[in-house]
């Protein structure tokens, strides 16, 4: 009786084993065999879903774009709104910058300093700072800067402060000097730009330097007429409660 023990693909199972281990045969080949049976369904649904995932994937891809694409731009309408909403005012200048950002600036742009003795501290010189800083976003294409005369022009007499110089080319093509040149000791915008339109300082056309004093002319006298009505209208209600008061 043949007591030999055979695999399925008909080797000899222990013989074999032996004849590789003793190197008398060569090593066992790995019989094929089929891949897993899976119903199509299932790979219809395994396909489908890898194809689902894969989509889904390029919308989120898509909505992280438009995402950052949002935020960028609310990012920048943000940053330009509170650029809108920054007050410009002029900047302070110092002796040892005078030559950089007042005469070399002077070069591509006029200038218009201000010369002040802030310690001071009068009526005249804080109206003059104040005009002069609401100047600066009105007329952007001319430079305006804050000096205290007595650190960058120590020779320059008090009695002729507050002061305005302007600068064109590199060098003073107009002086303004003393509070009598700017309406005395209420200097308003409306006064200190017609001032210094009328002295040239921003660079007009004759044509153009004479609308422009014809248009502050105008905006001046409807602010005066504006202060004296508001002073009418609170002077009559201070009548009327005086009034009720008495009764």
């Amino acid at each position: 009786m043949d007591t030999t023990y055979r695999t399925a693909d008909g080797e000899v199972t222990e013989w074999d084993d032996l004849q590789r281990k003793f190197g008398n045969l060569p090593p066992k080949e790995s019989p094929w065999r089929p891949d897993a049976f899976v119903p199509r369904r299932e790979r219809d649904e395994v396909v489908s879903n890898e194809a689902r995932w894969a989509e889904k994937e390029d919308e989120e891809d898509e909505e992280d774009e438009e995402d950052d694409a949002f935020l960028n731009a609310y990012r920048k309408k943000r940053m330009d709104e509170l650029r809108k909403k920054r007050v410009l005012v002029a900047e302070v200048v110092r002796k040892p910058e005078w030559r950089e950002k007042i005469t070399e600036r002077s070069r591509s742009r006029r200038v218009i300093v201000h010369l002040r003795d802030h310690e001071r501290g009068n009526e005249i010189d804080t109206a003059m700072s104040t005009a002069v800083d609401a100047l600066v976003e009105r007329y952007p294409e001319v430079g305006f800067v804050h000096c205290e005369a007595k650190e960058t022009v120590p020779n320059f007499p008090a009695k002729n402060l507050p002061a305005i110089l302007v600068y064109c080319d590199g060098k003073v093509e107009t002086t303004l000097a003393g509070k009598a040149a700017f309406g005395g000791k209420k200097c308003t915008v409306e006064e200190l730009a017609y001032t210094l339109n009328s002295a040239g300082a921003f660079g007009y056309s004759p044509q153009k330097q004479k609308e422009h004093a014809e248009e502050l002319m105008k905006e001046y006298l409807a602010k005066m007429v504006e202060e004296r009505e508001g002073k009418t209208r609170g002077n009559g209600q201070d009548l009327d409660q005086q009034d009720e008061e008495d009764l």
